[in-house]
């Protein structure tokens, strides 16, 4: 698959997303170091996904929780990593489709 844009990708993986009813979080991102507002590649990850967003090498302060919440990341696997092409188009790169849970699909 090929897209013109980096938002474009974002949306075909939504709806892929939404068609298997799982939900979709972005991840990481790399950018040139020649020019800083050129993105190379892009992850995009199952919602259920464990991989916790560092900034600086620094894991988010955890915050206390007024009430206890069932925990739903169970390291799923499934992704897509869209790269830049050298035409300046985005491609996908990568794409784990087997997810480790059930998903919401109503049969």
């Amino acid at each position: 698959m090929i897209r013109d844009t980096i938002d474009e990708m974002y949306e075909l993986y939504c709806a892929h997303a939404r068609s298997m009813e799982f939900g979709v979080r972005k991840l990481i991102g790399i950018f040139s170091r020649d020019d800083k507002n050129v993105l190379l590649s892009k992850l995009y990850v199952c919602s259920c996904n464990d991989i916790k967003i560092r900034k600086n090498g620094i894991l988010p302060e955890i915050r206390k929780v007024k009430k206890k919440i069932g925990v739903t990341r169970t390291n799923c696997k499934a992704q897509i990593r869209a790269r830049l092409t050298e035409d300046g188009m985005y491609e996908v790169a990568k794409h784990i489709v087997q997810h480790n849970h059930t998903l919401s699909r109503k049969e």
